[in-house]
Protein backbone atom coordinates (compact mmCIF):
# COMPACT_ATOMS: atom_id res chain seq x y z
CA UNK A 1 0.00 0.00 0.00
CA UNK A 2 1.19 3.44 -0.87
CA UNK A 3 1.22 6.53 1.38
CA UNK A 4 -1.81 7.24 -0.27
CA UNK A 5 -5.37 7.34 1.85
CA UNK A 6 -7.84 3.87 0.52
CA UNK A 7 -10.56 5.92 -0.40
CA UNK A 8 -11.68 9.79 -0.01
CA UNK A 9 -11.80 11.89 3.12
CA UNK A 10 -14.52 14.80 3.24
CA UNK A 11 -12.75 17.50 4.91
CA UNK A 12 -14.12 20.98 6.26
CA UNK A 13 -11.66 23.52 5.84
CA UNK A 14 -12.02 26.80 8.43
CA UNK A 15 -9.05 29.57 8.22
CA UNK A 16 -8.88 33.07 8.08
CA UNK A 17 -5.31 33.52 6.84
CA UNK A 18 -5.84 33.15 2.96
CA UNK A 19 -2.37 31.29 2.69
CA UNK A 20 -2.85 28.57 4.70
CA UNK A 21 -6.27 28.10 3.55
CA UNK A 22 -4.81 28.11 -0.11
CA UNK A 23 -2.28 25.63 0.63
CA UNK A 24 -4.86 23.57 2.46
CA UNK A 25 -7.49 23.64 -0.80
CA UNK A 26 -4.69 22.84 -2.98
CA UNK A 27 -3.37 20.06 -1.40
CA UNK A 28 -6.82 18.43 -0.96
CA UNK A 29 -7.36 18.85 -4.85
CA UNK A 30 -4.33 17.16 -5.31
CA UNK A 31 -5.21 14.14 -3.23
CA UNK A 32 -9.08 13.87 -4.36
CA UNK A 33 -10.09 14.50 -1.25
CA UNK A 34 -13.67 15.76 -1.32
CA UNK A 35 -13.91 19.36 0.73
CA UNK A 36 -15.45 23.05 1.81
CA UNK A 37 -13.61 25.84 3.26
CA UNK A 38 -14.48 28.75 5.03
CA UNK A 39 -12.92 31.56 6.60
CA UNK A 40 -14.59 32.17 9.80
CA UNK A 41 -16.27 30.12 12.44
CA UNK A 42 -19.72 31.26 12.07
CA UNK A 43 -19.58 29.58 8.37
CA UNK A 44 -17.26 26.47 10.08
CA UNK A 45 -20.27 25.97 12.45
CA UNK A 46 -22.94 26.68 9.73
CA UNK A 47 -21.75 23.89 7.83
CA UNK A 48 -21.65 21.09 10.71
CA UNK A 49 -24.98 21.38 10.81
CA UNK A 50 -25.82 21.34 7.22
CA UNK A 51 -23.49 17.84 6.35
CA UNK A 52 -21.26 15.12 8.37
CA UNK A 53 -17.73 15.31 7.77
CA UNK A 54 -14.83 13.06 8.01
CA UNK A 55 -12.34 15.50 9.81
CA UNK A 56 -12.29 19.01 10.13
CA UNK A 57 -9.40 21.17 10.00
CA UNK A 58 -9.57 24.57 11.40
CA UNK A 59 -7.73 27.93 12.71
CA UNK A 60 -7.19 27.73 16.20
CA UNK A 61 -7.03 31.65 16.27
CA UNK A 62 -10.09 32.88 15.16
CA UNK A 63 -11.16 36.76 15.53
CA UNK A 64 -14.77 36.17 16.92
CA UNK A 65 -13.78 33.11 19.21
CA UNK A 66 -11.35 32.01 21.31
CA UNK A 67 -9.94 28.62 20.60
CA UNK A 68 -10.99 26.82 23.41
CA UNK A 69 -14.55 28.01 23.11
CA UNK A 70 -14.58 26.79 19.08
CA UNK A 71 -13.62 23.02 20.05
CA UNK A 72 -16.43 23.48 21.99
CA UNK A 73 -19.32 24.25 20.35
CA UNK A 74 -17.51 21.69 17.45
CA UNK A 75 -17.80 19.14 19.96
CA UNK A 76 -21.33 20.47 21.04
CA UNK A 77 -22.81 20.13 17.39
CA UNK A 78 -20.64 16.88 16.62
CA UNK A 79 -19.61 15.17 19.79
CA UNK A 80 -17.21 12.83 18.07
CA UNK A 81 -15.75 14.69 15.69
CA UNK A 82 -12.14 14.25 14.57
CA UNK A 83 -10.71 17.99 14.64
CA UNK A 84 -7.16 19.60 13.81
CA UNK A 85 -6.15 22.43 14.69
CA UNK A 86 -3.65 24.77 12.57
CA UNK A 87 -1.50 27.04 15.14
CA UNK A 88 1.53 29.50 15.01
CA UNK A 89 4.16 29.52 17.79
CA UNK A 90 2.21 32.04 20.32
CA UNK A 91 -0.61 28.91 20.44
CA UNK A 92 1.79 25.81 20.52
CA UNK A 93 0.86 25.46 24.69
CA UNK A 94 -2.70 25.82 24.06
CA UNK A 95 -2.35 23.32 21.22
CA UNK A 96 -0.31 20.63 22.95
CA UNK A 97 -3.46 20.78 25.68
CA UNK A 98 -5.62 20.17 23.14
CA UNK A 99 -4.29 16.93 22.23
CA UNK A 100 -3.26 16.08 25.73
CA UNK A 101 -7.14 16.67 26.50
CA UNK A 102 -8.74 15.02 23.23
CA UNK A 103 -10.10 17.62 22.00
CA UNK A 104 -8.06 17.59 19.27
CA UNK A 105 -6.43 14.77 17.24
CA UNK A 106 -3.54 16.53 15.97
CA UNK A 107 -1.81 19.91 15.24
CA UNK A 108 -0.23 21.62 12.60
CA UNK A 109 2.01 24.51 12.76
CA UNK A 110 1.86 28.12 10.84
CA UNK A 111 3.35 28.35 8.21
CA UNK A 112 2.02 24.91 6.38
CA UNK A 113 4.98 23.09 5.07
CA UNK A 114 4.21 20.75 2.18
CA UNK A 115 5.83 17.38 3.32
CA UNK A 116 4.32 18.08 7.08
CA UNK A 117 1.15 18.60 5.55
CA UNK A 118 0.99 15.94 3.99
CA UNK A 119 2.21 13.23 6.67
CA UNK A 120 0.17 14.10 9.49
CA UNK A 121 -2.69 14.49 7.15
CA UNK A 122 -2.41 11.65 5.57
CA UNK A 123 -2.23 9.79 8.82
CA UNK A 124 -5.09 10.77 10.67
CA UNK A 125 -6.88 10.18 6.91
CA UNK A 126 -5.69 6.02 7.20
CA UNK A 127 -7.19 6.10 10.49
CA UNK A 128 -10.21 7.43 9.52
CA UNK A 129 -10.37 5.00 6.32
CA UNK A 130 -9.97 2.32 8.60
CA UNK A 131 -12.24 2.46 10.82
CA UNK A 132 -15.14 3.52 8.70
CA UNK A 133 -18.56 4.66 10.75
CA UNK A 134 -17.40 2.47 13.72
CA UNK A 135 -20.78 -0.08 14.05
CA UNK A 136 -21.29 -2.33 16.57
CA UNK A 137 -20.50 -5.74 15.38
CA UNK A 138 -18.47 -4.76 12.34
CA UNK A 139 -15.77 -7.45 13.18
CA UNK A 140 -16.98 -8.84 16.77
CA UNK A 141 -16.45 -12.36 15.01
CA UNK A 142 -12.90 -12.23 14.04
CA UNK A 143 -11.60 -12.22 17.16
CA UNK A 144 -11.50 -13.60 20.28
CA UNK A 145 -9.98 -12.38 24.26
CA UNK A 146 -7.04 -12.75 24.99
CA UNK A 147 -5.60 -12.03 21.28
CA UNK A 148 -2.14 -11.57 20.64
CA UNK A 149 -0.56 -11.14 17.27
CA UNK A 150 3.46 -10.31 16.33
CA UNK A 151 4.45 -9.06 13.34
CA UNK A 152 7.70 -8.36 11.30
CA UNK A 153 8.64 -6.01 8.36
CA UNK A 154 11.93 -4.70 7.07
CA UNK A 155 12.23 -0.92 6.97
CA UNK A 156 11.56 -1.17 3.00
CA UNK A 157 8.54 -3.59 3.70
CA UNK A 158 7.19 -1.36 6.43
CA UNK A 159 7.38 2.08 4.17
CA UNK A 160 5.87 0.14 1.58
CA UNK A 161 2.57 -1.62 3.17
CA UNK A 162 1.87 0.10 6.80
CA UNK A 163 0.47 -2.45 8.77
CA UNK A 164 -3.28 -1.42 10.18
CA UNK A 165 -4.49 -2.61 13.67
CA UNK A 166 -7.42 -4.69 12.89
CA UNK A 167 -8.13 -5.16 16.99
CA UNK A 168 -8.76 -1.88 16.89
CA UNK A 169 -12.20 -2.76 14.96
CA UNK A 170 -12.73 -5.45 17.11
CA UNK A 171 -12.65 -3.49 20.33
CA UNK A 172 -14.93 -0.79 18.51
CA UNK A 173 -17.90 -3.48 17.84
CA UNK A 174 -17.23 -4.80 21.26
CA UNK A 175 -17.67 -2.03 23.25
CA UNK A 176 -14.24 -1.65 25.13
CA UNK A 177 -13.56 1.66 23.05
CA UNK A 178 -15.14 4.49 20.89
CA UNK A 179 -15.13 5.46 17.08
CA UNK A 180 -12.72 8.44 18.18
CA UNK A 181 -10.86 6.71 20.83
CA UNK A 182 -9.40 4.36 18.41
CA UNK A 183 -8.91 7.31 15.92
CA UNK A 184 -6.60 8.55 18.66
CA UNK A 185 -4.98 5.06 19.40
CA UNK A 186 -4.63 4.24 15.81
CA UNK A 187 -2.77 7.70 15.69
CA UNK A 188 -0.34 7.34 18.63
CA UNK A 189 0.11 3.44 17.27
CA UNK A 190 1.28 5.46 13.41
CA UNK A 191 3.49 8.05 15.34
CA UNK A 192 5.64 5.47 17.23
CA UNK A 193 6.37 2.69 14.58
CA UNK A 194 7.00 5.31 12.90
CA UNK A 195 9.63 6.85 15.40
CA UNK A 196 11.60 3.36 15.14
CA UNK A 197 11.60 2.99 10.76
CA UNK A 198 12.34 6.83 11.07
CA UNK A 199 14.54 7.73 13.81
CA UNK A 200 15.62 4.07 14.62
CA UNK A 201 16.14 1.85 11.64
CA UNK A 202 16.82 4.81 8.84
CA UNK A 203 18.67 7.24 11.84
CA UNK A 204 17.10 10.17 10.82
CA UNK A 205 17.27 12.96 12.80
CA UNK A 206 14.06 15.37 13.60
CA UNK A 207 15.83 18.75 13.75
CA UNK A 208 16.16 17.79 9.54
CA UNK A 209 12.53 18.44 9.50
CA UNK A 210 13.09 22.38 9.85
CA UNK A 211 15.61 22.59 7.46
CA UNK A 212 13.72 23.28 3.82
CA UNK A 213 15.45 23.93 0.77
CA UNK A 214 14.13 26.83 -1.59
CA UNK A 215 11.67 24.11 -3.74
CA UNK A 216 10.22 23.57 0.33
CA UNK A 217 11.59 20.53 0.52
CA UNK A 218 12.90 19.38 4.04
CA UNK A 219 16.14 17.37 4.52
CA UNK A 220 14.76 14.97 6.52
CA UNK A 221 12.22 13.78 3.30
CA UNK A 222 15.31 13.91 1.02
CA UNK A 223 17.46 11.75 3.43
CA UNK A 224 14.76 9.42 3.81
CA UNK A 225 14.32 8.44 0.47
CA UNK A 226 18.09 8.00 0.14
CA UNK A 227 18.19 5.17 3.18
CA UNK A 228 15.16 3.16 1.86
CA UNK A 229 17.00 2.64 -1.34
CA UNK A 230 20.10 1.15 1.26
CA UNK A 231 20.02 -1.69 2.02
CA UNK A 232 22.24 -0.80 5.51
CA UNK A 233 19.45 0.82 6.50
CA UNK A 234 16.23 -0.44 4.57
CA UNK A 235 16.97 -4.31 5.47
CA UNK A 236 16.91 -3.45 8.95
CA UNK A 237 13.45 -4.87 11.09
CA UNK A 238 10.74 -3.69 13.14
CA UNK A 239 8.59 -5.87 14.91
CA UNK A 240 5.63 -5.59 16.41
CA UNK A 241 3.90 -7.85 19.13
CA UNK A 242 0.13 -6.60 20.20
CA UNK A 243 -1.49 -7.74 23.19
CA UNK A 244 -5.12 -7.12 24.23
CA UNK A 245 -7.27 -8.79 27.17
CA UNK A 246 -10.58 -8.22 28.57
CA UNK A 247 -8.85 -4.96 30.28
CA UNK A 248 -6.14 -3.77 28.48
CA UNK A 249 -4.63 -3.32 24.79
CA UNK A 250 -0.89 -3.40 25.14
CA UNK A 251 1.49 -2.50 21.95
CA UNK A 252 5.24 -3.36 21.64
CA UNK A 253 7.24 -1.97 18.51
CA UNK A 254 10.73 -2.80 18.54
CA UNK A 255 13.66 -1.50 15.96
CA UNK A 256 16.92 -2.74 14.79
CA UNK A 257 18.88 0.48 14.59
CA UNK A 258 19.89 3.44 17.22
CA UNK A 259 16.32 3.35 18.93
CA UNK A 260 14.55 6.79 19.46
CA UNK A 261 15.61 8.99 21.43
CA UNK A 262 12.16 9.67 23.55
CA UNK A 263 13.72 12.47 25.70
CA UNK A 264 15.56 14.88 23.13
CA UNK A 265 12.72 14.69 21.11
CA UNK A 266 10.27 15.62 23.85
CA UNK A 267 8.57 19.58 23.45
CA UNK A 268 10.54 21.34 26.48
CA UNK A 269 8.53 23.41 28.77
CA UNK A 270 10.80 26.39 27.37
CA UNK A 271 9.76 26.00 23.77
CA UNK A 272 6.02 26.58 23.91
CA UNK A 273 6.57 30.10 23.76
CA UNK A 274 8.85 30.47 20.83
CA UNK A 275 8.65 28.44 18.12
CA UNK A 276 6.11 25.00 16.69
CA UNK A 277 8.79 22.69 15.27
CA UNK A 278 7.60 20.02 13.22
CA UNK A 279 9.02 17.07 16.06
CA UNK A 280 7.91 16.44 19.48
CA UNK A 281 4.29 16.71 18.80
CA UNK A 282 4.39 12.58 18.27
CA UNK A 283 4.96 11.86 21.98
CA UNK A 284 2.24 14.37 23.34
CA UNK A 285 0.15 12.28 20.48
CA UNK A 286 1.10 9.21 22.50
CA UNK A 287 0.64 10.22 25.58
CA UNK A 288 -2.63 11.84 25.45
CA UNK A 289 -4.16 8.79 24.77
CA UNK A 290 -1.87 6.18 25.96
CA UNK A 291 -2.42 5.51 29.84
CA UNK A 292 1.46 4.23 29.92
CA UNK A 293 4.44 4.66 27.25
CA UNK A 294 8.01 3.91 28.18
CA UNK A 295 10.92 3.51 26.50
CA UNK A 296 13.95 1.17 27.10
CA UNK A 297 16.74 2.54 27.84
CA UNK A 298 18.40 2.55 24.04
CA UNK A 299 15.33 3.45 22.80
CA UNK A 300 15.10 0.26 20.71
CA UNK A 301 11.58 -0.76 22.37
CA UNK A 302 8.40 0.99 23.50
CA UNK A 303 6.07 0.00 25.02
CA UNK A 304 2.38 1.91 24.97
CA UNK A 305 -1.00 0.09 26.94
CA UNK A 306 -4.44 1.57 27.47
CA UNK A 307 -6.49 0.46 30.00
CA UNK A 308 -10.45 -0.58 29.63
CA UNK A 309 -12.80 0.85 32.22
Amino acid sequence: MSEGVPSPVRVLVADTDLDSRKKLNQYFDREGWSYDSVGDSESLLAALKERKYDLVVTDLCMPDIEGVELLRKIKQERPSQPVVVVADSSLERQANEFLQSGSALDFLPRPLVGNMLGQVLKRIARAITSHGDGKKGKRESVFELPYAKSYKFTSREYDENKLKLPILEFLIGSSKIELNTALKLDLAYQEAVTNALEHGNLELESVWKEEVDDDGRDRYSRIKEQRLQDSAYADRFISIEVRCDEKSLRICIKDDGKGFPAEADAPKSSDLTDTIHCHGRGLTIMHSVMDAVSYSEEGTVVTMEKYFE
